[in-house]
């Protein structure tokens, strides 16, 4: 997400990461059996797409898709493979902690095949389980690209056939509708597989529904803001929005009971788009509100945590669960507690959520957080 991100000026910038901020707390929030569960399984996940979709760079890779692919592989897969051999390290004391309680231990040779195992984006680890968002989102990001693509092949001929002044006209009128007939395709294939039950490697299903959010994404990038009246720029429409698309979002799960988990496939038909745009928009809309809050002390502080959690959006995510683990086997082996007994260890993602669920909340933020920068200040990204 760093394409055209790299172009925006400090204060978008800042801007889009205080929305990741807000989506990866919503995600640990999600994962620590939190009272919001259900509020921000409704948008969590499907965010991180959306801003991929806003900071797509069509200049750069509209007429390469498989460069996009490229970009998409290089910024994730060391990454994952760094995290993947923390999980695969992991293993043993996981499973003599009894959080792996019918797996047997690992030998040298057995973390090795393992690790090559992830090679491919593979998830050998349970507590490795958010992770499959990665490929997931690499292979959405080339589908949209595909999309982008395909709107750029079918004008070629009217350029090339057309005058100048005709073929630009007609070319900017076709090129974003084939695109969006392409991502709405995908999206329609997405909701049909998912519909019938089937379950793709590397969640061919959860990519293939999210292109029409990255297309929708990345045409309200393209529009400038001195096409929106003053009002949509104001904190107090923002402050009514986030409030009224709260509410809404609320409404849905306390009263209809109204539940989304992408990966399970609990979507709801074409019932995704709306209510998860509405998701996207009450995020944003908060956002925004914190970017607007002032420049006082606090309000710049508040402003810089998001913004910080943001850029190490991907550490929490690969990291968080595994750091509930370990404070599990820390309740029940170190302080004796839970019972003294290591049963319950395997529920998945965290075993004591009424006990321990506030620290979760914050090692499974803060402790990623501060390796994060701890990596940043040793490889000078951080300065």
């Amino acid at each position: 997400m760093i394409d055209r991100l790299s172009q925006l000026n400090k204060p978008d910038r800042a801007y889009w990461d205080i929305v990741k901020g807000i989506g990866i707390i919503a995600i640990v929030l999600g994962h620590s059996a939190s009272r919001l569960t259900a509020f921000v399984y409704l948008w969590h996940v499907p965010l991180f797409f959306f801003i991929t979709g806003y900071l797509y760079n069509e200049r750069k890779y509209r007429r390469d898709p498989f460069a996009y692919l490229g970009r998409r592989i290089k910024s994730t897969w060391p990454k994952f493979m760094l995290y993947a051999g923390v999980h695969i390290l992991f293993h043993n004391l996981l499973v003599k902690g009894g959080v792996y309680a019918a797996e047997d231990l690992y030998s040298p040779s057995r973390i090795v095949t393992t690790f090559l195992l992830a090679l491919p984006y593979g998830i050998s680890e349970t507590t490795m389980g958010p992770l499959w968002f990665v490929p997931a989102w690499v292979t959405a990001s080339f589908l949209f690209a595909l999309s982008m693509r395909a709107g750029d092949l079918c004008v070629k001929p009217i350029r090339e056939t057309g005058s100048k002044t005709q073929a630009d006209r007609q070319a900017a009128n076709l090129q974003d509708l084939i695109s969006a007939a392409a991502a709405i395709l995908a999206g329609a294939l997405g909701l049909w597989l998912i519909g019938a039950g089937h379950v793709f490697p590397y969640d061919l299903q959860v990519s293939l529904l999210t292109v029409p959010l990255m297309y929708i994404a990345w045409s309200l990038g393209k529009l400038s803001a001195d096409r929106h009246p003053a009002l949509l720029s104001s904190p107090a429409f923002f402050t009514a929005f986030t409030l009224l698309s709260g509410g809404i979002l609320a409404a849905l799960n306390i009263a209809g009971h109204f539940y989304m988990e992408l990966r399970s496939g609990q979507i709801h038909g074409a019932l995704f788009y709306p209510v998860t745009l509405l998701g996207i928009g009450f995020c944003c809309s908060l956002a925004a509100l914190i970017c607007k809050g002032g420049k006082n002390r606090v309000s710049r502080s508040v402003k810089r945590i998001f913004a910080f959690l943001g850029s190490c959006s991907f550490d929490i995510m690969a990291l968080h669960v595994l750091i509930f683990k370990l404070m599990d086997i820390a309740w029940v082996h170190v302080f004796h507690a839970g019972g003294g007994s290591a049963a319950a260890l395997p529920d998945y993602p965290c075993s004591f959520p009424a006990e321990l669920g506030i620290l979760y909340r914050f090692a499974g933020i803060v402790i990623p957080a501060l390796l994060c920068l701890a990596a940043k200040k040793i490889t000078g990204h951080g300065d």
